[in-house]
C-alpha cells in the first residue's frame, strides 16, 4: 500500500493546503482580494480563520509602522523646536550685547555733541545767570 504525501492530501477535494501554503496564497492575492473572497462564501484555497488572522497581522504591522513613523515625526519636531529655541536664545544674547553697545554709542554721541557746542552751551549758561 502506497502512502499518501501531504501534497497529495492537500489536493484532495475539500482539503486545504498546509498553513504555510495558505499564507503564500494570501500574499499572492493581496489584502483587498482576500477581503473580497472572505465575503464570497464559495470555495477558497485557504481557511477563512487563517485569512482573518493574516489580515489582522497585516493591520497590526500597518499600525506599528504608522506608529513608528509618527514617533519619528514627533522626534524630528522636537529636534527642530529645540534648535529654534537655541537660535532664539542666541539671538536674544546678541541683541542684548548690541543694545549695550548702542547705549555706549548714544553716550559718546551726546558727549561729542556737548564738546562740539561747548561755546554755545557756555554762552547759554552765562545768559541764564546774568
Amino acid at each position: 500500500m502506497d502512502t499518501i504525501t501531504q501534497e497529495e492530501i492537500a489536493l484532495l477535494p475539500g482539503m486545504l493546503p498546509p498553513r504555510e501554503k495558505q499564507i503564500k496564497i494570501l500574499e499572492r492575492l493581496g489584502e483587498s482580494e482576500v477581503r473580497y473572497l472572505l465575503t464570497d462564501f464559495s470555495h477558497h484555497d485557504f481557511d477563512p480563520r487563517v485569512a482573518e488572522e493574516w489580515l489582522r497581522q497585516k493591520e497590526d504591522l500597518r499600525v506599528a509602522v504608522s506608529s513608528a513613523k509618527r514617533d519619528e515625526r514627533e522626534e524630528e519636531t522636537l529636534k527642530i523646536a529645540k534648535s529654534a529655541a537655541e537660535a532664539a536664545a542666541e539671538a536674544a544674547r546678541f541683541a542684548s550685547e548690541q543694545a549695550r553697545w548702542a547705549r555706549w554709542a548714544v553716550i559718546i554721541a551726546v558727549i561729542a555733541a556737548m564738546i562740539a557746542t561747548k561755546d554755545d552751551i557756555f554762552k547759554f549758561i552765562v545768559w541764564v545767570f546774568s
